[in-house]
C-alpha cells in the first residue's frame, strides 16, 4: 500500500485529484495540503510515497518545494502539475526528479497514466534492490516522451499531440496514409499534417513518399519501434 499528497491551493483541483487516486486501491492514504510549506513539514515528519504537486504555489513555489525536498535527501515520486508549458520550468522539475509533468487542464487517462507509471515503479523497487536495464529504459523512455511533449512549437497543442502520438504508437510500422488517419483520429488533413511535421523534427517518425497511386504521389508516416 502506498501513501499520497496533494500540494494544490485550487479546491476544485484537489478534489479532481483526489477522486482519480480512489479509483487505486493501491494508494490507501491521500492527504491534501494547500501550502508548499505545509506539505514539506508533513512529508519530513511522516513521509510519502507519491507528491501530486502544483509548481505555482503562494509563499513556497513547487519548484523550491522539490529543491528542499531532494537537498534533504527524500526521494519520493513527484508529479509536477502546471499550466505552463515552458521547457525551463520543466526542466527545474526534471532535474530535481520529477518522475511526470502534467499540463492543466490533462484528461483523466492522462492522469491515470501517470500514477500507473508511479504504481510500476513502486512495486518494481520495492521487489528488486537494484533496478535493470530495460526497467530504467522504460523511465527514460517515459521521460523523454513527457520531454518531447514540452517541447511544442507555437500552435501546437499538447492534447491533441497525445492523440496523435498514442495513435501511432498503436500503429507501429504500418505506413500510415493521410486519408486513414484522418478517419480514424477525427483530426482533419491540415491538423495531422502539421504534427506529423513536428513528429519527423523530433525523430519520432519518418516520412516517405508513396509513388504507387496510380496519380499524384502521397506521403506516408510511419513510426517505428
Amino acid at each position: 500500500m502506498y501513501k499520497a499528497i496533494i500540494i494544490e491551493d485550487d479546491p476544485v483541483m484537489t478534489m479532481v485529484n483526489r477522486n482519480y487516486l480512489r479509483e487505486y486501491k493501491q494508494i490507501n492514504e491521500v492527504i491534501a495540503f494547500k501550502r508548499a510549506e505545509e506539505g514539506l513539514e508533513h512529508v519530513m515528519k511522516y513521509g510519502t510515497d507519491l507528491i501530486l504537486l502544483d509548481y505555482h504555489l503562494p509563499m513556497l513555489s513547487g519548484g523550491d518545494f522539490l529543491k528542499e525536498l531532494r537537498s534533504a535527501g527524500n526521494t519520493a515520486e513527484v508529479i509536477m502539475i502546471t499550466m505552463d508549458n515552458e521547457i525551463d520550468v520543466a526542466s527545474v522539475a526534471f532535474s530535481f526528479g520529477a518522475m511526470d509533468y502534467l499540463i492543466k487542464p490533462y484528461s483523466g487517462e492522462r492522469f491515470r497514466e501517470s500514477i500507473e507509471t508511479f504504481l510500476m515503479l513502486a512495486e518494481t523497487k520495492s521487489v528488486k534492490k537494484h533496478l535493470s536495464q530495460s526497467d530504467l529504459d522504460i523511465y527514460i523512455k517515459k521521460s523523454r516522451e513527457q520531454v518531447n511533449t514540452l517541447k511544442l512549437r507555437k500552435g501546437l497543442q499538447a492534447e491533441t499531440y497525445e492523440r496523435l502520438h498514442k495513435y501511432m504508437k498503436k500503429n507501429l510500422n504500418r505506413a500510415m496514409k493521410l486519408d486513414e488517419m484522418e478517419k480514424e483520429t477525427g483530426l482533419s488533413k491540415v491538423t495531422i499534417r502539421r504534427y506529423m511535421g513536428f513528429f519527423e523534427e523530433q525523430n519520432l517518425i519518418r516520412i516517405e513518399v508513396n509513388y504507387a497511386t496510380g496519380g499524384r504521389p502521397s506521403l506516408l508516416y510511419i513510426m517505428e519501434k
